[in-house]
């Protein structure tokens, strides 16, 4: 894992599900679900040094799904 905490697998999950539909009872998806939340905690981690630097009185909102509100993989994290 890099040290900002996003990997190189990060990124190819990334682009490997983006637009798939969530299958619960696939475990390539459930396995790539789990590493994606993983990228989301790293995504955070970023903007809450960045907020802290930046914004000291600011607050960071994260949502850990890597599936929008149709239950496909996004292909991006955000915080």
């Amino acid at each position: 894992m890099a040290a900002s905490g996003f990997s190189l697998e990060h990124f190819e999950l990334l682009q490997t599900w983006k637009g798939a539909k969530r299958n619960k009872g696939d475990p390539a998806q459930n396995e790539a679900y789990e590493k994606l939340v993983e990228a989301y905690e790293a995504t955070a981690a970023w903007a809450r040094e960045v907020c802290a630097i930046l914004f000291p009185r600011g607050i960071v909102k994260k949502l850990s799904k890597p599936t929008n509100q149709a239950q496909r993989f996004k292909p991006y994290t955000w915080v």
